[in-house]
């Protein structure tokens, strides 16, 4: 047989695992995405369709891929929609092995993305410890609407990493 059919049919058999594991609407969307799966339909609606729909209060086990190129091919990209009730909105990136920085931007996809990151024009919120510390956003006063998270590795290297919302 062909191995790009046995590489092909592995891939549609995991897809089916996926399914019969966590059902059939968040394999596939975790599938398109590549990461994060289960996302809110009212969040998936209005985001752009360059960043991947989160539920609130809830984590995701995710990974970073690795790249040579640099901003923005070193970077994942997330949306949210914070609810009316929202007070805070608290984004964490932990349990990872190289060193990310965490950026956050209100209302539109270009909020968090631009040439390099710059405070007040491609983010309004951001984490970038050095190294391997976790990174933390803390978005108090939150206005309802839609937060776009941006995740990228700092050098470019793939790690695994887990992604958590909290919305009080």
């Amino acid at each position: 047989m062909d191995r790009r059919l046995l590489v092909g049919l592995g891939a549609v058999l995991l897809l089916l695992q996926g399914c019969a594991d966590r059902g059939i609407e968040e394999a596939a969307t975790a599938s398109a995405a590549g990461q994060a799966g289960g996302a809110t339909a009212a969040a998936g609606s209005f985001c752009d369709a360059r960043a991947t729909p989160v539920d609130i209060n809830r984590s995701y086990d995710l990974q970073m891929h690795s790249t040579d190129e640099g901003y923005p091919a070193n970077c994942l990209y997330y949306c949210l929609q914070s609810p009316e009730v929202a007070t805070s909105i608290q984004i964490d990136v932990r349990d990872f092995n190289a060193d990310l920085d965490l950026f956050v931007g209100f209302g539109e996809y270009e909020s968090v993305v631009g040439e390099m990151p710059v405070e007040g024009e491609s983010f309004n919120w951001k984490s970038n410890q050095a190294g391997m510390e976790d990174e933390q956003v803390l978005v108090t006063e939150a206005q309802p609407g839609l937060y776009y998270i941006e995740v990228c590795s700092y050098r470019g290297a793939a790690t695994p990493f887990e992604l958590s919302i909290d919305v009080r």
